[in-house]
């Protein structure tokens, strides 16, 4: 077999029928969220790319022009930007504003519009390296590496916009939840590394036409489709940014202190909501909601929600998934102690954990020993 013949159409066909019916599964699910879309339609056109690419190359071989490379960094243009929106809209929803989105997609037409205009006017034929180098001076050229140098740029932009954004959402979940699982989205740094090195892959297929690096980008492309589908497919709606969205109780006893949020509350302040909220967590025990959030407490204690996170941080010197955290540990030690069985498995669940496999991480973390071996040391 040969890439121009049965090996082509063995090395193409994975990605295309993975692409579409991997869009189609997120454009027709039921619970169809937004990020869901934003990455059915990237999925969808990277389908219709890997098509468009496989017709011509097998039947669109003749008198191959630069514009070529124009359209190709276009299309990888386009797909940076849906990537981005895709990872905005899981984490940032709300800066997903008109100016944001015409911004970025304002941009990305300017970029290929230049790029098609230079090739459309010159209609110089496909260079390799060497004869690109050797004509630096040509206007067309330059263009092109310029364009190369763009894209590069963007992506990094790209990874390192995704990354902050990361960072900011692991730091608000760990202020305003009790718990991680599903919305913690650790797979993100994964997916950011996952398409900064599929892009470059991308960038050296394009820069280099050589059958070698085509079979490579191809046989690339399924572990990334498979990967990125399966993360967004399973990611839940994150609530967290729709609770942010809910005003703030309005009978709030520290309602000036409240409304201060410009620096840390001092000691007197925080001293008052800190005894509340102790004896909150001692009589009603909260903590065994598995579900509590930051805006439950603060709505209980009628209390500002920035507030009490920043007297939580200040008194007690941890987060709010920290601080609730504890308290469960504290919990289960007292069932482990007082069971006169050596069973614990269902202590993380009478304790208000969502899981057993982060209740034993936090277990063992804060005793040293598991659930099983702390029993029976007793």
């Amino acid at each position: 077999m040969n890439y121009d013949g049965d090996l082509g159409i063995l090395l193409y066909l994975p990605s295309i029928i993975c692409s579409f019916c991997f869009a189609l599964a997120l454009i027709v699910m039921r619970e169809r969220t937004l990020p869901k879309k934003y990455l059915g339609i990237s999925l969808f056109l990277f389908g219709l790319g890997m098509m468009s690419c496989f017709i011509y190359e097998r039947y669109i071989t003749d008198n191959v022009h630069e514009i070529v490379r124009s359209i190709d960094l276009s299309v990888t243009a386009v797909g940076g930007v849906l990537i981005l929106f895709y990872f905005t809209a899981l984490m940032t929803p709300s800066k997903l504003t008109k100016k944001y989105l015409v911004t970025y997609i304002s941009a990305t037409i300017l970029y290929a519009t230049v790029l098609l205009s230079v090739d459309i006017y010159y209609k110089m034929p496909l260079l390799s390296f060497t004869e690109a180098f050797a004509n630096l001076s040509s206007p067309a050229i330059i263009t092109k590496v310029a364009g190369y140098f763009l894209i590069i740029l963007f992506f990094v932009h790209i990874a390192y916009i995704v990354i902050r954004k990361y960072k900011r959402h692991r730091k608000y979940i760990s202020d305003t939840y009790s718990y991680e699982e599903n919305i913690n989205l650790r797979w993100v740094v994964w997916a950011t590394i996952t398409f900064t090195a599929f892009a470059a892959v991308a960038l050296v297929r394009i820069a280099n036409t050589h059958v070698i690096t085509k079979i490579f980008f191809n046989i690339a492309t399924v572990p990334l489709l498979i990967f990125v589908f399966v993360s967004g497919f399973r990611q839940v709606k994150i609530p967290v940014y729709e609770e942010d969205l809910k005003p703030e109780p309005k009978d709030d006893p520290h309602e000036q202190s409240a409304h201060d949020t410009s620096g840390a509350p001092t000691i007197e302040q925080g001293s008052s909501i800190a005894s509340e909220l102790i004896a909150y967590f001692e009589k009603e025990k909260p903590y065994l909601n598995p579900e509590l959030s930051l805006t439950d407490v603060a709505d209980a204690l009628k209390v500002n929600r920035t507030y009490l996170s920043r007297v939580i941080n200040h008194q007690f010197d941890v987060n709010f998934y920290t601080f609730v955290n504890n308290y469960r540990i504290d919990h289960a030690i007292m069932i482990i102690s007082s069971l006169d069985k050596t069973k614990t498995a269902n202590v993380s669940i009478e304790s208000g954990f969502k899981t057993r496999s982060v209740f034993y991480s936090l277990f063992s973390k804060r005793t040293g020993l598991t659930p099983q071996e702390y029993k029976n040391r007793g």
